[in-house]
């Protein structure tokens, strides 16, 4: 599940995406910075946090001095990189929710939908530039991830995911499971 930043560029009715770069070492990157940051203001426990879009593209601007300041930027996750039913399945970080404990940190990311195809005759170029109508870019859809880090020790390495285990969830799913599955007190 390669991580790649786009610069996005928007016009009254659509998203224009163009791929710049690889993203590597997302937990490094995006998640070790909030940490520290936690550590810095509190000695505690446990800690409720979240990353917005624009706080991600701040983040992204001082690791790449290269990028124009002026320019939208975002990370998407590419679910389906070597695909062979010739699948594109883009989704853009709009924002990630964080619960730190000290070895671990569950994630949930909130995603809007790039590009999601199959029988795509061209996958890279299909990759490379994409258009999307703001329209169908409204969306939330869920996934939920950790690391093996939190605010006192661990690693920056994903936990275990597979077929079964990091599900994408649209929000009826994620409705059904809030309100029919999980009692909230």
């Amino acid at each position: 599940m390669p991580f790649y930043i786009y610069e996005r560029d928007e016009n009254e009715s659509q998203f224009i995406f163009e791929r710049k770069m690889l993203f590597e070492a997302l937990p490094r990157k995006i998640i070790q910075p909030k940490l520290d940051e936690i550590n810095k203001i509190s000695d505690i426990e446990e800690y409720k946090w979240s990353l917005s879009v624009d706080e991600i593209q701040q983040l992204i601007l001082s690791i790449y001095d290269t990028l124009k300041t002026d320019k939208k930027y975002v990370i998407v996750i590419d679910l389906k990189p070597n695909n062979s039913k010739k699948a594109v399945s883009l989704f853009q970080i709009e924002n990630i929710f964080g619960y730190s404990y000290e070895d671990w940190t569950p994630l949930c990311l909130e995603l809007r939908t790039v590009h999601d195809m199959i029988d795509v005759p061209n996958l890279e170029k299909q990759k490379l530039h994409i258009e999307v109508k703001k329209s169908d870019f409204q969306k939330r859809i869920y996934e939920f991830l950790y690391i093996r880090k939190g605010l006192k020790s661990g690693t920056l390495n994903w936990g275990m995911t597979g077929s079964v285990n990091a599900p994408l969830l649209w929000p009826e799913v994620l409705k059904y499971f809030l309100n029919e599955c999980i009692e909230i007190s």
